[in-house]
Formats: C-alpha cells, sequence, structure tokens
C-alpha cells in the first residue's frame, strides 16, 4: 500500500513544484492579458492612423502641387469646402 501512496504523491509533485506551477500559471495569465492589450492598443493606433491619413496625402499633394500651381491653390482654397461624407478633396489641378 505503501507504493501506492508513493505514487500519489509523485503525480502531484512536490510544494515546491506545485507552487512553481500555480507561479507559471499566473505569469502565463499576466502575459496574455498584455499580448491581449498590446493588440488593442495597436489596433486602436492603427485606426487612428488610417483615418489620419487622407489628410495627410492632401497636404502632400497640395504641397508638392502649389510651386507648380500657385493660382489654382488660392482659388482651391476660397472655394473649399468640407464634404458632407468626411471625406477629403485632393487638388487635382
Amino acid at each position: 500500500m505503501k507504493e501506492g501512496q508513493d505514487k500519489d504523491k509523485s503525480d502531484e509533485g512536490s510544494p515546491q513544484e506545485q507552487s512553481l506551477k500555480r507561479r507559471q500559471a499566473a505569469t502565463l495569465g499576466k502575459i496574455r492579458d498584455l499580448i491581449s492589450q498590446l493588440n488593442k492598443d495597436a489596433v486602436s493606433e492603427h485606426s487612428k492612423n488610417m483615418w489620419s491619413l487622407p489628410n495627410e496625402l492632401t497636404e502632400a499633394v497640395n504641397s508638392c502641387v502649389k510651386p507648380h500651381y500657385p493660382d489654382h491653390m488660392e482659388k482651391a482654397v476660397e472655394n473649399r469646402t468640407e464634404p458632407a461624407n468626411g471625406q477629403c478633396q485632393v487638388f487635382v489641378g
């Protein structure tokens, strides 16, 4: 009977092993939470960057076009209105 009891104890592991397993499980949980938060932050930043891209594109195109067509740029600024659908317009000449 002593062999069966020893086998049960060896399956459970020593108190140190049990403590280590609990600490490992807690650490894995923290890592999963951190990964989840980092993924949420990355998605949020990507979304913000995608929304700002049209404005940045407009500024880049207009800054390239302005030296070549300054008169058109002044007229474009005067006639500029914000579109109802929230999209930006790019001056194409």
